[in-house]
């Protein structure tokens, strides 16, 4: 996806350029603004943004909030997009003056994550809050006000952790065992048999949204567990037993139990 990125600055200026723009920050920004971001859609992101002159860039990086200005004059929400269309087609604003806040004043922490190829900055959450905490003016024009915040969380563990439980272990102290590769093959093929569309993916994190009338179903598959979160604002007509009929709908008993972290209980389907 980036060979034509050539022709317009040598490789060294590509390969400091992209290093700049791989942080916690510019990912937030792709992921509200598309409504959810992957690993290769950043990287497209990222491409997408080399094509601007170096000032823009320069301000975009210091500040991602500040392409809440851009949003008028380009199509933010096809930055995303693995086609190359920016080769042609993409064109920056000259006259448009950006608000760029300042490091010290308005940002999080920008000290680099402890793994080699994370990106530099403070991780964050697919949290409605933290989100809008970090970037208020990119949310207050991307956010999708029917997500809403979390009304009820359910977790698939791994049988091994139930019996942990009900052995009298806290599952606190427990070293959680990983899903096995079976356990997660057949979880993702249910998820998008079941229409879930895909969010985000990072290092064996693959965050999956079905949308429901009046709120949604997003479900976070980790290495040890799978979360599974109800998403709505106040006028959810949807009750919170919406997820547990979704993850029985997700459930494979004889890999996966399911865990209600708010009763302390191991919900079970019963039996028609």
């Amino acid at each position: 996806m980036f060979r034509w990125l050539s022709k317009w600055w040598p490789k060294s200026s590509n390969s400091e350029r992209i290093r700049r723009a791989h942080t916690w920050d510019l990912w937030a920004a792709a992921y509200i603004i598309n409504g959810g971001c992957s690993d290769d859609g950043f990287d497209d992101f990222k491409a997408a943004l080399l094509t601007m002159p170096d000032e823009l860039f320069d301000q975009v990086v210091e500040d991602p909030d500040c392409l809440a200005d851009l949003a008028d004059d380009v199509d933010l929400t096809s930055l995303c997009d693995d086609s190359g269309y920016y080769e042609d087609e993409i064109e920056w604003p000259t006259d448009v003056e950006l608000t760029v806040r300042r490091l010290e004043d308005s940002r999080p922490s920008t000290a680099v994550s402890g793994r080699p190829g994370d990106p530099a900055g403070t991780p964050w959450k697919e949290d409605s809050a933290e989100l809008e905490r970090r970037l208020p003016r990119l949310w207050a024009k991307f956010a999708d006000p029917g997500r809403g915040d979390v009304r009820r969380t359910l977790i698939f563990f791994p049988d091994a952790v139930s019996r942990f439980s009900a052995d009298g272990g806290n599952l606190d102290d427990m070293d959680h065992l990983r899903l096995s590769p079976t356990a997660r093959s057949t979880l993702l093929a249910k998820l998008e048999s079941d229409g879930f569309e895909i969010a985000a993916e990072h290092e064996g994190r693959a965050v999956f949204l079905r949308r429901l009338s009046t709120a949604e179903v997003r479900v976070t598959v980790l290495e040890t567990e799978v979360e599974l979160d109800l998403l709505g604002d106040d006028s959810m007509s949807e009750p919170p037993s919406t997820l547990l009929e979704a993850a029985f709908e997700l459930l494979d008993p004889e890999s996966l139990v399911l865990y209600d972290p708010e009763t302390d209980e191991w919900p079970r389907k019963r039996a028609t």
